[in-house]
């Protein structure tokens, strides 16, 4: 695998584990400080773990609370900036049980490589992108 499929595939991993619900599984996914902005909301600079995890649990509320049941992503743009920073974007949407769309989303993410494991550095979810078509 080259270093973009390996940062694709970590991305992918990092949305399922929001699946567990489990703080700590997704926490794995992050290099502090962390940065993250959700378009018209306030951004969140996180520099320690404990935040980290009670900002992962608010998360995990609120997916529970829209009755999220997984997320599918879209093509996954991978584009390597240096031998250590990528960025990611693409879209996604979340869905209930059924299959049912909640929302779709669009996502930009700001890898690190520490050591061997690329991490996230500043995650940022904001609005799908509209087609050629929708203009």
């Amino acid at each position: 695998m080259d270093q973009k499929e390996i940062i694709s595939k970590r991305f992918r991993d990092y949305f399922r584990a929001f699946e567990s619900r489990d703080p700590e599984q997704v926490a794995q996914y992050f290099s502090l400080p962390i940065f993250l902005i959700k378009a018209r909301e306030e951004p969140i600079n996180i520099a320690t773990k404990d935040m980290l995890l009670v900002v992962i649990q608010q998360c995990i509320v609120h997916l529970a609370n829209i009755r999220h049941h997984s997320t599918e992503l879209g093509d996954i743009q991978t584009q390597l900036l240096s031998p250590d920073l990528a960025l990611v974007t693409g879209t996604g949407r979340y869905l209930r049980k059924n299959q049912q769309l909640i929302t779709e989303f669009g996502y930009t993410y700001a890898f690190r490589k520490t050591g061997t494991t690329w991490q996230i550095m500043i995650g940022m979810i904001h609005d799908a992108k509209k087609t050629s078509s929708q203009n």
